[in-house]
């Protein structure tokens, strides 16, 4: 089973502060190892790092299907590419306007200056 893009999955935290750390999968089908990697953006429910101007937020209840357990950032600025067998969990999935927002903060932050 090939995650999609959108699904907010659990990760191995990098940092080995926790077990696991949500995030959601941006890539989709049409890259070449889809499948067996996914690119993925973290998100947080930190404030200190929602107060970022390109901090996505994100309520619980946005989520087409499922929800967060409670309202939650995208971190444009912390992206990774992560196996399949290291996704843990499926817990939600962004519909696509939320995939907009996180898509036009990643141009912002590209695209700055």
């Amino acid at each position: 089973m090939a995650y999609r893009h959108g699904d907010v999955v659990s990760i191995p935290d990098p940092h080995d502060r926790r077990p696991s750390r949500p995030a959601v999968i941006i890539s989709d089908s049409d890259c070449p190892d889809h499948g067996t990697c996914y690119t993925v953006a973290a998100i947080t429910g930190s404030e200190r790092f929602g107060e970022t101007r390109y901090a996505v937020e994100v309520e619980t209840d946005e989520p087409v299907e499922g929800t967060l357990l409670k309202r939650s950032f995208v971190e444009p600025w912390t992206t990774e590419r992560i196996a399949h067998d290291d996704i843990r969990d499926v817990h939600a999935r962004f519909g696509a306007e939320t995939m907009k927002r996180i898509a036009k903060a990643y141009a912002a932050m590209v695209l700055r200056g």
